[in-house]
């Protein structure tokens, strides 16, 4: 979709007002958006818009005052597919909260842990130095990266673990990355910077005990 209609290679671009609601299915990733463009496409006497709504990222990132409302209202609209159990269960209080009884019971909500594949499961192997996982893939402050620092900072001190921290490729060159470097960097040879992939990132903090 796009303000003008134009041929591109392998597809089309065109304004909504040129699609054809009886045909065509809308996956909008912009959720909070999905009621306008459901108005742009629908025609007095025409069969209804049919959308979907795709949430990828936390619902908490819009604004708690009209974004949210508008958010809840969406997902009660229309089928809404959520990136994740945890997103899932945001929208559903939010649509619980926000919208009338008569409106939330038409709600239909599903969602997979996206990345997750079978094929890159592996059976457990039991490490010789226990393995602490950084619990997520982002550094927001909402994550409270520092303290899980401060935790796990105090916990080698008197159990030889080590630490990995797996990152999204969007958050591999942000300041708190780069620090998180220099931080291994700094700390001598059993702290290393492991790079597995051009998306995921390990940050390997051999804390064994260290003598401290």
């Amino acid at each position: 979709m796009g303000p003008t209609l134009r041929r591109c290679e392998g597809f089309d671009v065109a304004p909504l007002e040129f699609l054809d609601p009886s045909s065509t299915v809308v996956i909008n990733m912009d959720v909070v958006d999905s009621p306008r463009v459901w108005e742009k496409m629908y025609r007095p006497g025409g069969a209804k818009p049919q959308i979907m709504n795709f949430l990828w990222w936390p619902p908490g990132r819009v604004d708690p005052e009209v974004g949210m409302p508008l958010m809840a209202l969406s997902c009660a609209l229309f089928p809404t597919f959520a990136n994740s159990e945890r997103t899932a269960s945001e929208v559903r209080e939010l649509v619980a909260k926000w919208t009338v009884p008569s409106v939330s019971n038409r709600a239909r909500l599903g969602w997979v842990n996206l990345g997750f594949r079978l094929a890159h499961v592996q059976p457990r192997v039991e490490p010789d130095i226990p393995v602490v996982l950084y619990p997520a893939i982002y550094l927001s402050s909402a994550k409270r990266l520092e303290l899980f620092a401060e935790v796990v900072e105090a916990v080698h001190r008197q159990t030889p673990m080590r630490v990995e921290m797996r990152l999204h490729e969007n958050h591999l060159v942000s300041e708190k990355a780069m620090a998180c470097s220099r931080i291994c960097r700094g700390r001598g040879p059993w702290c290393r910077l492991i790079t597995r992939s051009s998306t995921v990132i390990a940050l390997k903090l051999a804390a064994c005990c260290c003598g401290r």
